[in-house]
């Protein structure tokens, strides 16, 4: 059997095995929802899976996971956050095979000229976030009041909202939830409901190198799922690519504080 054969059969498994699953709690987890979408491949119309289609009481799930594991991820020194970050991407390097074929069946594009430079590009950017991490830090400055000492610092702000849309979703996933994670923060991630494996792929090999909680993953329409996702009380930051806006700012994933002390 060629590479080829053998990779696309590995894919379809995988296709199989994440169908209707949503990532929760640092495993895959059934919805609440009986809900599924069917996902087909674009470039040959075949139904290779299914996802869920997540509602408010998924998302609700979801997020309250991620606040929770928030209060002890936070106070992990950025460092170490960094190097869990590097470690997962060590563990997409050794999967980049099956992921590519994955991400080639979910938005049917070629293997070649297409999914391999996007998961190349993908790896590299976890890569780059995790070595980012020793940057996170404030700074002193001389003081302008007698007898105080004067610096700032940056803190996590909380759960992050991720959402990704059908085209280069590993791509686009990485460069949301990587920097947030490294950042202290933890993310819910909504997949793009026409190609949400390979997203939730690369999402369950990441959660292996960290604690539970700090990234989660549902599926689901913009009007069932996205909006009570974004407008859920416990989000703090939204990151959204997709047709309702026409470019995005860049995202700040930092709350800055000037503090003196006396």
């Amino acid at each position: 059997m060629s590479n080829y054969l053998k990779n696309l059969k590995i894919g379809m498994n995988n296709a199989k095995r994440l169908s209707n699953k949503i990532l929760l709690e640092g495993k895959l987890s059934s919805p609440k929802t009986s809900k599924i979408i069917k996902v087909l491949n674009p470039s040959t119309g075949e139904e290779i899976g299914e996802a869920p289609q997540c509602d408010k009481v998924d998302v609700n799930i979801a997020v309250i996971s991620a606040e929770n594991a928030f209060q002890k991820w936070k106070k992990i020194p950025a460092r170490e956050r960094g190097k869990m970050m590097a470690s997962a991407a060590r563990r997409l390097e050794e999967r980049k095979d099956e992921i590519e074929t994955l991400l080639a069946l979910d938005t049917g594009n070629a293997i070649r000229t297409q999914a391999k430079p996007e998961t190349a590009a993908s790896i590299e950017l976890t890569h780059m976030f995790a070595g980012l991490a020793g940057e996170i830090k404030g700074e002193n400055y001389p003081p302008n009041i007698p007898n105080t000492i004067h610096y700032t610092t940056k803190d996590p702000i909380g759960v992050v909202c991720a959402i990704v849309p059908w085209n280069a979703p590993l791509f686009l996933t990485v460069a949301k939830i990587a920097p947030a994670i490294v950042a202290g923060n933890t993310v819910v991630l909504k997949t793009a409901e026409q190609a949400p494996f390979c997203a939730l792929l690369i999402c369950e090999i990441l959660q292996q190198e960290l604690p539970p909680g700090v990234l989660n993953v549902i599926s689901g329409y913009g009007e069932e799922c996205g909006e009570p996702l974004i407008t859920h009380e416990k989000i703090k930051k939204v990151t959204f690519t997709g047709s309702c806006f026409c470019c995005q700012p860049p995202t700040i994933y930092l709350n800055f504080r000037s503090i003196y002390k006396i």
